[in-house]
């Protein structure tokens, strides 16, 4: 069993309690210093200069500063004051409030990144970064208690984003240390108990040398039992000016995120296994009654190794699903008994994943900074070095159940525990160089190379019963595996005591049973794999005629190739043996063919001054992305490449007080991985692509994929998206401010399922496969093939974000108050396929808000927030929001999945400046 932490403020009070005395003691008598005049840095983005919750300057462009309102690209920039006022304190957070981007809840979804997505189009994964910070790849998630700003950028462009996907990326810029005296402290009281303790401290030590500290420690809770989501981290940041043209900045940070996992809903197939349903083969079960079984080919009985059929509906509070009994004719044919059992909707507390579920993610990074003036020629070396790591089982209890001849409601498992690991090194050199070429055109030059080492670890192990060694010394350990079966009418279920009898820990140890470890992995994903990148670029920003036209051009060319282990070996028991890395048994490695890739993608934009704070604008850029990843019978997928075209009108109005981008967009990606939806497993595709007589290990044996990402449902596809998307950000007049974005989004898909489809037709026409499988199979073709529907979130096509501000006049007797409301609107979209029917739903409106005070205490500055998230939803009532078509009833009424709707939470926090 994974040991949980205990998560308490206590520690972190503490700390703050005795950094805010000593910051207390340091300022007193003496006034908050302000920040010098700034010599700005081309090479940093000065949110000194930010508004509100109007954002100025950018590094998007050329990776220098630019104002966003000169860019020919559209970038959603997401201030500091912005997230602090929204208590958006991860990105996802804040993604919710930015035009075209669409966010999974980490209720729907049991990783912990690849969450977002930017016109429709996914990121891919934990084989590729999920953000930028400070333009160096970054894997773990980001919580916002050290960032700046965040940049959603849009659309296909490897100059900028670097390997990332063609819809965009966000890019995050880490809190650096200030030559000014400050100190902060916050706290939050969140729902179902959780908190959040924040500081950030800063300290001016003369005039050549900063340092900023930011502590975090937070537990996000849930209504669902055993779900919480912690982590504690700390951030250092340090400026050295060492002389006027030398400046020296370092960071380093190590936090690790905790998290039990927990799902949004449960569901039940509706017809029983005609036995006792120990359906998965060569297992070893284990169940909450204490019974130990060996299914094998042959035993049990041929009636109890069956599975469970029908469709699979919810089973949410409030629902109630009859599950028929089935039985074995004398045909050998699965039928009804005539009976049924009728289950009412679990308590919406249930978390069937158990306490065996968890998703860990240690990490340290350290950056280091020199920037280098020589006249007009601006230098920038940067090393960034990260190790992360995610520590989870794959492996927890399903959220839909299944029941038995008699009756009995039950959840199987198998067991493992995965470590996945990066650790990275990036080196980046950058030079900056302005041109004045006449008298009417000027031209900023910014070349860089880049070089990155990733080594990526892979370490999964299963849990398999060992004590089969002692009667076999050469068994098969994988024909070992150990299943848990949680029987949920137990008199202890689904209590915590439960679920801790199905830990690996509890296993009971007998003369024919003892847990053990099983070390697996494959060719594609071995213990250890390194990731070579390389990079040139080279760009140029045209400033022409005093700004009337402007210009960005770029290119740049990547190389990437990718060293593995060439043969794997094993010992006689099937376990994968980890010869080391790369430095201990060179002679195991070899760089892979098939990841030797290179590209060059081209960026070019113009820019109009219409007048009057207006420009118009549009750009074509290129971006490329390595996959390490296999669609679902084992081919590579190679790499994945975009294409941008976009034009717009972005500027600033009524003296600067509204600033709008308005673009129109054509974004195309070649060779993705699609993943499909559906009920289909892995093991149920090896099922039905496989003759009944016919053994693994037998040269014509179809292995479905066997990787970490999904492989084993997923096929190579072409995807398109166009649409348009508006931003408009009002600075505060009147006493409001506000935030507003409309977009709309059409992707459509081009996918090969024509290899699924000969293994389905060939098992179709042998006439012996399970009918419920030939039916998943058969509906999983007719959502896609042939279909350039894209289902589910990522494909809604109209979507709205919006943000209202009112702050009192000082005059006022409530000064000193503000009130806000905001709301996410999405609109339907096409949840399932079914007959070649399309179903559209999902829509969704929660409505939140919050109210402010801010008054002086103490001669202290403090902030005092009450937020009510999820207060209504414009588009629900009741409890449940649709996610999935069932199937379709015979007179064509279709059944719905749902799931629960978000709940109504609120949260109290106070934020003191020291």
């Amino acid at each position: 069993m994974h040991p949980k932490k205990p998560y308490t403020p206590t520690c972190i009070a503490a700390a703050l309690g005795a950094l805010a005395s000593v910051s207390l003691l340091s300022a007193q008598n003496a006034p908050v210093a302000r920040e010098g005049p700034i010599e700005l840095s081309p090479f940093v983005v000065e949110t000194s200069q930010d508004t509100g919750w109007v954002a100025s300057t950018s590094l998007i462009g050329t990776r220098t500063n630019e104002q966003l309102v000169n860019l020919p690209m559209s970038v959603d920039a997401i201030t500091a004051e912005f997230m602090q006022d929204m208590n958006a304190f991860t990105l996802e957070d804040a993604a919710i409030f930015v035009a075209n981007v669409n966010t999974v809840s980490d209720l729907d979804t049991k990783v912990d990144d690849n969450r977002s997505n930017y016109r429709g189009m996914e990121l891919g994964g934990r084989a590729n970064g999920q953000s930028s910070r400070n333009f160096f790849l970054w894997y773990a998630p980001t919580d916002t208690y050290n960032v700046e700003r965040i940049d959603f950028n849009k659309g296909s462009n490897s100059l900028m984003f670097g390997d990332a996907s063609p819809g965009g990326l966000a890019a995050t810029y880490t809190k650096r240390a200030r030559f000014n005296d400050f100190t902060t402290v916050s706290g939050v009281y969140g729902p179902y108990g959780g908190y959040r303790a924040t500081l950030d401290l800063n300290r001016k030590i003369g005039d050549k040398l900063a340092f900023r500290l930011n502590v975090l420690d937070r537990s996000q809770r849930s209504y669902i039992e055993l779900a919480e989501s912690n982590l504690r981290a700390i951030h250092g940041a340090t400026t050295i000016k060492l002389t006027p043209t030398t400046t020296v900045r370092l960071e380093a940070e190590a936090g690790e995120f905790d998290r039990s996992r927990g799902a949004n809903g449960v569901s039940i197939r509706t017809n029983s296994a005609p036995g006792q349903g120990f359906a998965t083969n060569n297992r070893w079960y284990y169940t909450s009654d204490g019974l130990i079984l060996n299914r094998t080919a042959s035993s049990p009985a041929a009636i109890d190794r069956l599975g469970v059929g029908g469709n699979t509906l919810s089973l949410l509070e409030g629902q109630s699903v009859a599950v028929n009994l089935m039985t074995r004719n004398a045909a050998n044919q699965t039928v009804p008994t005539g009976r049924a059992v009728t289950f009412n909707g679990y308590d919406r507390s249930l978390n069937l994943l158990g306490v065996n579920d968890y998703l860990d993610r240690p990490y340290t990074n350290v950056t280091a900074w020199i920037e280098q003036r020589v006249g007009k020629l601006e230098l920038e070396l940067a090393y960034n070095q990260q190790n992360q790591r995610q520590l989870r089982n794959d492996n927890a209890f399903p959220t839909t159940i299944s029941v038995d001849a008699d009756g009995r409601p039950y959840v199987d498992t198998d067991l493992g525990d995965r470590s996945f690991g990066n650790r990275v090194k990036i080196g980046r050199l950058t030079a900056a160089y302005p041109l004045q070429l006449g008298k009417w055109m000027k031209q900023y030059v910014v070349g860089s190379a880049n070089w990155q080492e990733d080594y990526n670890h892979n370490i999964r192990l299963n849990i398999v019963n060992e004590a089969v060694l002692d009667s076999n010394p050469n068994a098969n350990l994988a024909n070992a595996r150990i299943t848990l079966r949680a029987y949920l009418d137990d008199p202890l279920a689904p209590s915590r005591a439960f679920w801790n009898k199905l830990t690996p820990a509890a296993l009971p140890v007998t003369p024919t049973f003892l847990a053990g470890y099983l070390p697996v992995t494959d060719a594609n994903l071995p213990f250890t794999d390194i990731r070579y990148s390389r990079n040139l670029a080279l760009s140029s920003a045209g400033t022409y005629w005093g700004g009337r036209f402007r210009t960005l051009l770029g290119v740049r060319r990547d190389t990437f190739t990718r060293k593995r282990i060439t043969t794997l070996p094993r010992d006689a028991n099937g376990r994968a043996i980890d010869l080391g890395t790369p430095d201990v048994a060179p002679e195991a490695y070899s760089y892979d063919p098939n990841f030797d890739l290179s590209n060059t993608s081209y960026t070019g934009g113009l820019l109009y001054h219409v007048g009057r704070g207006i420009n118009i604008y549009g750009t074509y850029s290129e971006s490329f992305r390595w996959q390490g990843r296999q669609i679902f019978d084992g081919t590579e997928a190679g790499a994945e490449l975009g294409e941008t075209k976009e034009v717009g009108v972005k500027g600033h109005l009524f003296e600067n007080r509204l600033f709008f981008n308005l673009a129109a967009y054509r974004t195309e990606r070649q060779n993705t991985v699609f993943t499909w939806s559906g009920s289909l497993t892995a093991a149920e595709m090896e099922d039905l692509f496989n003759p009944n007589n016919l053994a693994p290990g037998d040269p014509g044996y179809f292995q479905p994929a066997t990787g970490l990402n999904n492989e084993a449902t997923s096929v190579l596809a072409n995807e398109k998206a166009e649409g348009f998307e508006a931003t408009f950000q009002f600075q505060r007049i009147k006493g409001v401010q506000a935030r507003f974005t409309v977009s709309h989004n059409e992707i459509s898909a081009s996918r090969d399922f024509s290899r699924f489809r000969a293994l389905f037709e060939t098992a179709v026409a042998r006439g012996d496969e399970n009918a419920a499988i030939v039916t998943d199979a058969r509906n999983i073709l007719a959502a896609n093939d042939g279909v350039p529907t894209v289902i589910g979130g990522r494909a809604v096509p109209w979507a709205l974000n919006w943000a209202l501000d009112y702050e009192f006049p000082r005059a006022s007797v409530l000064r000193g108050a503000r009130l806000g409301v905001y709301g996410n609107w999405r609109d339907d979209y096409v949840i399932d396929i079914l007959n070649d029917i399309k179903f559209r739903d999902g829509a969704k409106h929660p409505v939140g808000a919050y109210a402010m005070y801010s008054r002086k205490i103490f001669d202290r500055r403090t902030n005092f927030r009450l937020g009510v998230r999820n207060l209504i939803d414009l588009e629900n009532s009741g409890d449940y929001i649709r996610r999935a078509v069932s199937h379709i009833e015979a007179d064509g009424t279709p059944v719905y999945q749902t799931r629960y709707l978000d709940q109504v939470t609120a949260d109290f926090s106070v934020t003191v400046n020291l």
